[in-house]
């Protein structure tokens, strides 16, 4: 009779290796894909230490509820009908008609003015984060908080910002494409400067990752090298490697093999924590189900504290019985949705996922032509914003995720959709009446 722990981990790497193939050989990386691998990532890797490979230096596995064998096996399930809920969604949108996309925003030449001013906008808007943080405290190194009133503020800022420069660098590039001109590799290069610069000082990781994913994506769907399946594994790998050093640097240590090998899986490892800990607390009755109320909690994060400045205390109030799961604070958004109602949950969640992650990447289909058109399609944004913000965010749980990625789903069709400089027609529409125009001018039917 075959181990139930064999069976879950083939079954698991299986469905790891499908995704991570994928990933690799099509030209646009399949956001369920993506999710596949984080939702295996965050679970798999610790619930293999406990069942399998032991800890004999007590330093992973930090609680005893991740260090229980029959939770780490109640976790893999979870992981397993996660991945199984989420590609039964994709068939499901598979069997449904494709349909057209029918937004479109205009790639104008004047558009080019809008990532200048929106790239300085965000940048002042990180300095001014800066200050509310404390510039001191700040430039103190990783993980050092801030006592200031204004510091939760000001890291928002802070962060935000940083994810939403990484879409103004794509929108740039789109523009580019769809005027058939080089790139405009200043403003490029100077807000990766500025990036690469917080990165270093701050030593974060996550925000500089989500704000670099989007050329990336682009230049791998664009380009003959970073297209290829040999091009994406290297960069892949080594961007894997510079990320996993950093980890040692932020730590003030030399990275070595062992330390970045281990540094690869850290992140998993340690964020994994929160999922056997909410097993083991709704095991034992010290937690209850909470029938979706944190994905409502998602919605309406979104709305700004200056509208509503007791938010915090009625939407993240849930937070306080999760706090001490994990180690450094992580958590994954696997536990929150187990959380919400158990396997139930999971399935109806990641059903909806898979669903709606194919529904947007079948509008992908008709990408080249609406460049060639010099049109954005509404939904290649969409596809954005899931691929570089809301599934890196899978590790913040449900509604840090869903927050972040409807504030950069709107800032993204903002700067898409506004007309600073109006076009000549425009304003010949708008102050000649139709029955005064020039008779060579056609008349609008």
């Amino acid at each position: 009779m075959l181990d139930p722990t064999i069976v879950l981990l083939a079954l698991s790497v299986c469905f790891g290796l499908l995704a991570t193939y994928r990933l690799l050989v099509l030209r646009f990386p399949h956001p369920l894909d993506l999710a596949i691998v984080s939702v295996l990532y965050y679970s798999l890797p610790l619930a293999l230490l406990a069942t399998v490979i032991g800890d004999s230096s007590g330093n992973v596995l930090l609680n005893l509820a991740a260090a229980d064998p029959q939770i780490a096996l109640r976790s893999m399930q979870y992981a397993l009908l996660a991945c199984v809920s989420a590609y039964a969604g994709l068939l499901v949108a598979k069997l449904l008609s494709r349909s057209t996309p029918r937004l479109r925003f205009a790639l104008l030449q004047q558009d080019e003015i809008k990532t200048h001013i929106f790239a300085l906008l965000l940048l002042g808007l990180i300095v001014l984060g800066i200050i509310l943080f404390g510039p001191a405290t700040y430039f103190s190194g990783y993980n050092v908080e801030s006592q200031a009133g204004s510091a939760a503020s000001g890291t928002a800022l802070i962060y935000s910002s940083i994810e939403m420069l990484g879409l103004v660098i794509a929108y740039s590039f789109l523009i580019s494409r769809g005027l058939n001109r080089r790139p405009n590799y200043k403003l490029i290069g100077i807000i990766m400067l500025a990036l690469l610069s917080l990165a270093v000082v701050r030593g974060k990781r996550l925000e500089i990752i989500s704000a670099f994913l989007p050329l990336g994506i682009l230049i791998f769907a664009t380009s003959r090298f970073f297209g290829s399946t040999r091009g994406r594994l290297l960069s892949v790998l080594g961007a894997a490697v510079l990320i996993s050093m950093m980890a040692s640097l932020r730590f003030g240590e030399m990275p070595t093999p062992a330390s970045i090998a281990f540094n690869l899986v850290s992140e998993g490892l340690f964020a994994g924590h929160s999922l056997p800990g909410v097993i083991e607390r709704l095991n034992a009755g010290q937690l209850e189900y909470e029938y979706g109320a944190r994905i409502g909690a998602g919605l309406l994060a979104v709305i700004p504290r200056f509208v509503w400045p007791s938010k915090d205390e009625l939407l993240y109030t849930g937070d306080e019985a999760l706090k001490d799961l994990s180690p450094l604070g992580a958590t994954n958004i696997l536990a929150e949705v187990v959380l919400q109602g158990g396997a139930i949950a999971v399935i109806l969640w990641f059903l909806c996922v898979g669903f709606v992650f194919e529904r947007v990447y079948q509008s992908l289909h008709g990408f080249d032509a609406a460049l060639a058109a010099r049109r954005l399609p509404a939904m290649f944004i969409v596809y954005l914003v899931i691929m570089c913000s809301f599934i890196p965010h899978f590790r913040d749980g449900l509604v840090p995720a869903m927050k972040i990625s409807l504030q950069t789903l709107i800032f993204f069709f903002v700067i898409s959709g506004i007309r600073l400089l109006p076009s000549p027609t425009w304003i010949i529409r708008r102050l000649i009446p139709v029955g005064r125009r020039p008779i060579d001018e056609p008349h609008s039917r």
